[in-house]
């Protein structure tokens, strides 16, 4: 049996990578990192959206992390400290902020409830 090439080479992936793929990517003990264009876009450069940039960037980080949950429920004493939590929630793992009416949200899994 002859011996198999390469098998110490590892890989930084760039081509064909996207939110949908990249934890299958990463999750290949020969893949050291993934890059992709769908978080740098052309046209956002072009505009200077480095919001957006930021954003997508920081749910691709998250995505490689493999943290998820369904639901956590934690109950503040009132807006301003559940503000708060969810900052730091987002902060955290990278996790967008959505304030509704009784609850403030990070991510879809975070929801941070504004009273007890």
């Amino acid at each position: 049996m002859g011996q198999v090439p390469y098998t110490d080479v590892k890989f930084i992936h760039t081509g064909g990578v996207n939110q949908n793929n990249l934890y299958s990517y990463l999750s290949n003990n020969k893949v050291l990192a993934c890059g992709g264009s769908w978080m740098v876009k052309s046209e956002l450069i072009s505009s200077g959206n480095f919001a957006d940039i930021t954003r997508l960037t920081q749910e691709a980080l998250s995505i490689m992390l493999g943290f998820e949950f369904t639901h956590l429920g934690i109950n503040e004493e009132n807006e301003e400290k559940a503000l708060n939590s969810a900052n730091r929630l987002s902060h955290l793992f990278y996790l967008p902020v959505k304030e509704g009416t009784s609850s403030i949200f990070a991510g879809s899994g975070f929801e941070v409830i504004k009273n007890q």
